[in-house]
């Protein structure tokens, strides 16, 4: 039972977030190699970070695809994408913009401040089920050294975001 209602609550909050009208009309606007890019990507249903393995620090494929987005896809491009229905298209957007210190980061953190869907998180020799909202704040966390070369809220800013994850 407790299995039934958690595939209904993942597949509900996925819904919710589903690509936007405006995302979709970006993508078919897309030369054939951005799209093989996107389309890879969606394959995974889930995010690596930059250090994979128990024996070392491996850049997986996938990493390296998130690699190749940041590489090819122009800023306002990224902002598109963190409307994807893709989870994990969306998760790397969002980091990605969040490296790039796009300032206005924060606009796309309020709209996806209630976006729940849960994707697993391979770091290092673990992996993580987390939310994306929670991903999101975990990256402009003023406190957090994990990822210190993104874009970081205030103090304050980030209680007040923490607040709405309740």
């Amino acid at each position: 039972m407790k299995t039934i209602l958690l595939i209904i609550i993942i597949i509900s909050s996925s819904c919710s977030f589903g690509q936007s009208k405006t995302c979709a009309k970006f993508i078919k606007g897309l030369d054939k190699e951005h799209k093989a890019l996107l389309d890879t990507m969606s394959v995974y249903k889930y995010v690596d970070s930059d250090c994979i393995g128990f024996s070392g620090c491996i850049q997986t494929d996938l990493y390296k695809l998130f690699l190749k987005m940041q590489e090819k896809f122009k800023t306002e491009e990224l902002v598109y994408l963190t409307d994807h229905k893709s989870t994990t298209v969306r998760v790397y957007a969002f980091w990605a913009l969040c490296k790039k210190k796009y300032p206005d980061f924060q606009t796309i953190l309020n709209k996806h401040i209630k976006d729940k869907t849960m994707f697993l998180e391979n770091d290092t020799d673990t992996g993580l089920w987390l939310k994306v909202n929670e991903f999101y704040l975990s990256l402009v966390d003023p406190k957090a050294t994990v990822y210190d070369d993104c874009i970081k809220l205030t103090d304050a800013e980030c209680e007040t975001y923490k607040s709405k994850l309740k």
